[in-house]
């Protein structure tokens, strides 16, 4: 398949899906990686479409894209569906024990997560990419 084909074929699936990954242009039009990526930077240049990790989005007004009004901050999501998180939170607190370590992601429920286990813990070993749910568990976790 010469280049222009594989042009061709990439925009007509990031036309149709919104979206290409490359490990699925890499199957179907039976290429390297190295080459989708190629192919890529290529049409990247040629601004008919945008990189991302893994894959790309079209640069035209078909872009998917969040919208500000279906954007929720991260202030709003703190306070939201508190019940639930608080359910949540407290049946996977019941499945740690003194002395293990636990991961934690960045997030609404995660940080309910985190002042759960300060609550119930003293000795943790957490892994996590969040500086607030750092900083709970810091004031109330043994520090090594």
């Amino acid at each position: 398949m010469l280049a222009q084909q594989r042009y061709d074929r990439i925009l007509e699936l990031l036309n149709k899906n919104g979206i290409v990954h490359n490990a699925e242009l890499v199957k179907e039009m039976k290429v390297s990686s190295e080459t989708v990526r190629k192919d890529m930077d290529a049409l990247e240049k040629q601004g008919k479409l945008k990189r991302v990790h893994g894959g790309a989005l079209p640069v035209s007004g078909k872009q998917m894209q969040v919208q500000k009004e279906d954007y929720i901050s991260l202030e709003d999501r703190n306070t939201s569906h508190m019940k639930e998180k608080a359910a949540i939170a407290a049946y996977a607190a019941e499945f740690v024990r003194e002395n293990q370590a636990v991961g934690l992601d960045y997030g609404s429920t995660s940080l309910v997560m985190a002042k759960e286990l300060a609550r119930r813990f003293t000795s943790l070993t957490v892994v996590t990419n969040s500086i607030q749910n750092a900083v709970i568990l810091s004031e109330c976790l043994d520090s090594p």
